[in-house]
């Protein structure tokens, strides 16, 4: 497996992390919905649900719509965690190629480089970190985290 592209990858985290923050921050009166994504929202079918809110952290022009509810944020999480992983990297608070233990009983479903890497039961963190992120693995992100499944030896 290919390491992270550190560089890359914090741009990416701190741009996204930077724009939530300041989205969740700040309330626009008179805010309206972006009518292409209205568009989109309508065509999605009964049920559906969509938000959206993308700001040009530079200029402040941004689109929106349902911008002010929330939703479950699923595996977008997992792009803060291996960011949050890689600043304690560098902080030297932990080491990319500390390798974290995993058995048999370990995987949750959506789990593909752990389940690939069992017979070995350890990969380094930047391994980890990388499937977190590159293959949405659950059980790296278990493992990246701590918990609930996570565990460090």
């Amino acid at each position: 497996m290919t390491p992270v592209d550190r560089r890359c990858f914090l741009a990416a985290a701190t741009a996204f992390a930077g724009s939530c923050g300041e989205a969740a921050s700040r309330r626009r009166t008179g805010e309206q919905d972006d009518p292409e994504l209205i568009t989109i929202r309508n065509s999605l079918g009964a049920g559906a649900r969509l938000g959206v809110l993308a700001v040009q952290t530079g200029s402040g022009r941004h689109v929106a719509i349902d911008a002010h509810s929330r939703f479950a944020m699923c595996s977008t999480f997992k792009t803060a965690l291996a960011a949050f992983v890689l600043r304690l990297a560098e902080r030297r608070s932990l080491s990319l190629t500390e390798e974290l233990a995993f058995g048999p009983d370990d995987p949750l479903d959506n789990s593909p480089v752990v389940e690939a890497n069992l017979k070995r039961g350890k990969l380094p963190v930047e391994v980890l970190a990388a499937a977190t992120v590159r293959q949405s693995d659950n059980s790296a992100a278990n493992l990246c985290s701590g918990g609930p499944e996570g565990r460090r030896h």
